[in-house]
């Protein structure tokens, strides 16, 4: 059995804005993707497999950092970010993965195909309106979301997160998530304890920095998609 034990920050966060019965997403492609790749950067920051160094004009670069990537696939994106800035990072991630070899063609499909076989979503192929081809992601084994719904709600109630939890917390308030991820919670006091949560001091300077970054690129693709 799969637990939230197993997941990373990203296949987290995917069972959030899976809509369980249709299997669509509850946020648009663009927010999703943009919170996955902020979501790798952030785990592999934890992890001691990427870190930040001094760029050139004061900026910060992401670099391989003293652990050593926990797999193929996190390997590639560490090598995929190296001597980027944050939202060249975010750019690259985005985008397909047209040199690595297997089925998945992105962060996105790559966490949901583990999702698939772990069995904990179902993979179900329809034609929108008889023509075009997509693909959805019903529930399958609802135990796990089941667990870290619970987790979060505890946290978003006023329960002690761990850290693991504040980065979900986090990521799910930057990206303008919250709303329709518990709809059926009260928005106002849900935000205000999710935003208190995020914005807490880190002992990780790095996990920090990656979850500021976030909030910044955020903030800024927000201001200008309203111009």
């Amino acid at each position: 059995m799969t637990t939230t034990a197993n997941l990373n920050l990203a296949a987290e966060y995917l069972l959030l804005v899976l809509n369980d019965r249709k299997g669509g997403f509850v946020r648009d492609l663009t927010t999703v993707n943009f919170t996955i790749a902020a979501a790798e950067i952030v785990e592999l920051v934890a992890k001691g497999q990427l870190v930040f160094v001094d760029g050139p004009k004061g900026t910060k670069l992401l670099a391989k950092g003293e652990n050593e990537p926990s797999g193929e696939f996190f390997g590639y994106i560490v090598e995929a970010v190296e001597g980027k800035t944050y939202d060249q990072a975010i750019s690259t991630l985005v985008g397909p993965f047209s040199s690595r070899p297997g089925p998945a063609r992105s962060l996105r499909s790559y966490e949901l195909q583990h999702l698939v076989e772990a069995g904990i979503l179902r993979e179900r192929h329809i034609k929108l309106l008889g023509l075009i081809p997509l693909t959805r992601y019903p529930e399958g084994d609802a135990s796990t979301e089941i667990d870290l719904r619970a987790r979060v709600r505890a946290a978003l109630g006023g329960a002690e997160p761990d850290d693991r939890t504040r980065a979900l917390i986090a990521l799910l308030y930057a990206s303008h998530s919250l709303t329709a991820v518990f709809p059926r919670l009260e928005a106002k006091p849900m935000k205000r304890r999710a935003r208190e949560i995020a914005e807490r001091s880190w002992e990780d300077d790095g996990l920090a920095m990656a979850l500021a970054e976030y909030f910044s690129y955020m903030t800024q693709l927000s201001a200008s998609t309203m111009v």
